[in-house]
């Protein structure tokens, strides 16, 4: 049994704030220094985010990881 670290829902509401802020899993990837394919690991919910990722995705999209990760 494979194990999902986000859910769908958690996983679009990632998407959409990627989006929202004018990127794409690419040119995130690129500003955060992560390849495109850990990257899309993670928002699937294959790999967990770490901290440190979470608070640099935060930074870029100009927003807490709170927000974008729990939507709290």
């Amino acid at each position: 049994m494979e194990i999902e670290y986000m859910t769908e829902d958690e996983s679009n509401r990632v998407k959409s704030y990627i989006v929202g802020a004018g990127y794409n899993i690419t040119s995130l990837a690129k500003a955060i220094n992560m390849s495109r394919e850990m990257l899309s690991n993670r928002i699937s919910g294959k790999v967990d985010f770490g901290r440190t990722e979470m608070n640099k995705i935060a930074t870029v999209l100009k927003s807490s990881p709170t927000e974008i990760f729990f939507g709290k």
